[in-house]
């Protein structure tokens, strides 16, 4: 992959920690740019997902445990060098790059932690370093995948700003 996808993750998981720590259980119900969730099911389907793909790169997080275990059991399974090494073969996608998978956590981190900072009405700001990785990976999928993970795309006119442009590939009005 031509990025750091290490550095990329690490990136992505302190901006939704940010986001994160803001949260109270009166948050919880609020609605989030996810239709089908608010903040609490966000966070869980956020950590879930940081949890599933983890095991695959060692993590010790479990199914269940909370956003600071699950950050660092990746965190501790990235620490291993060339963690992100090599290929795997994935169920539905066959073999595929370490790395392409650590991507597809990074970038449903990265665009939790906009969903999450939008349903709390603090700064939505994400890494600058993040938005076009997050863009060619979400382009990566095919489309009746890709609306199905993230949204029917939005257009954007040319003057949109490159986190606009990472939204709307991701089906989020920004």
């Amino acid at each position: 992959m031509p990025h750091d996808q290490i550095a990329l993750w690490k990136s992505a998981a302190e901006a939704f920690d940010q986001r994160h720590q803001h949260v109270s259980a009166e948050h919880y119900g609020l609605p989030t740019t996810c239709a089908d969730f608010d903040v609490a099911a966000l966070i869980e389907h956020a950590v879930g997902t940081q949890v599933g793909i983890g095991a695959i790169f060692g993590s010790t997080a479990n199914e269940g445990d909370d956003w600071k275990t699950a950050r660092a059991g990746m965190d501790g399974a990235l620490a291993v060098p060339g963690a992100a090494d090599g290929t795997m073969d994935h169920p539905a996608m066959g073999e595929i790059p370490r790395a392409r998978m650590l991507a597809i956590a990074t970038n449903d981190l990265l665009i939790h932690a906009w969903d999450l900072a939008r349903a709390l009405g603090i700064d939505d700001t994400l890494p600058e370093q993040n938005l076009q990785p997050a863009i060619d990976g979400v382009e990566a999928f095919p489309m009746p995948v890709r609306e199905q993970l993230f949204g029917a795309p939005i257009e954007v006119d040319e003057s949109a700003s490159l986190q606009e442009m990472m939204l709307a590939v991701a089906g989020r009005p920004s």
